[in-house]
């Protein structure tokens, strides 16, 4: 563990869950109402927002119906890649299989329009399953709860890598004045590995540079320093 100098602050609050009509009625003339019934949601940078229950969500429904009508090819797995957007990486365990076959597609050097069988097609059929479950994910927008005082925030990091990828991700850790405690993640970044074949060693440090990054634009995201912690499983990487 890499701990930083920076003294925790206590003084972060969050915006509740309630609302004006003002707002909602600005940010629907904004970013304009996503699919929906009751009048809950809009999107916000392309992302759902439930403004009922302050929550994030996905709706992959359409993307999977125009994956069902594509051939089976390399091309067709860049396209529904391209088109899952995910930009604080709250999906990243699943986009992250995606490049991988999509890299091993390439390194096996298969034509773009060629239709793809066996395990490959059977990888195709699971991730199209899979995809089609992240829509039950539900994000709360919140990081702390509202009705306590937070006493201590934190940042905690994590790095790790294999062979296929490397990763990092951020989580804010919040204690309250009555004992409970809130583990929230913030955001993550993967990578594939370089196509040139790497040590995991040299693929670890890749995690951490990648996770100091990414930690670096969170801490300068938030209107005060707080306490940072770097994690990682390798000793390699920390010596």
């Amino acid at each position: 563990m890499i701990n930083s100098s920076e003294k925790s602050r206590e003084t972060f609050t969050s915006k509740s869950a309630d609302f004006t009509q003002d707002d909602e009625s600005y940010a629907k003339s904004m970013v304009g109402p996503a699919d929906n019934q009751d009048g809950k949601f809009v999107k916000v940078l392309g992302v759902n927002w439930n403004t009922k229950t302050d929550e994030f969500l996905f709706n992959f429904t359409e993307l999977v119906k125009f994956a069902n009508t594509l051939s089976v090819t390399k091309r067709s797995l860049l396209k529904i890649s391209a088109k899952v957007f995910d930009p604080l990486g709250f999906l990243s365990p699943y986009v992250i299989q995606l490049k991988c076959m999509f890299q091993e597609l390439c390194a096996e050097k298969i034509d773009w329009d060629r239709e793809l069988h066996g395990d490959w097609l059977s990888k195709w059929t699971s991730f199209l399953s899979e995809l089609e479950s992240l829509n039950k994910v539900r994000i709360p927008r919140c990081y702390f709860i509202t009705t306590s005082k937070p006493i201590s925030v934190q940042l905690h990091g994590f790095s790790d890598a294999s062979k296929q990828a490397y990763a990092a991700l951020v989580y804010l850790r919040s204690s309250y004045d009555d004992g409970r405690v809130a583990v929230r993640l913030l955001c993550s970044k993967t990578r594939v590995t370089p196509v040139k074949q790497q040590s995991i060693p040299r693929l670890e440090l890749l995690g951490a540079c990648i996770l100091a990054r990414l930690m670096n634009v969170v801490q300068n995201s938030l209107p005060e320093e707080i306490r940072k912690f770097y994690w990682t499983d390798s000793k390699t990487t920390l010596c």
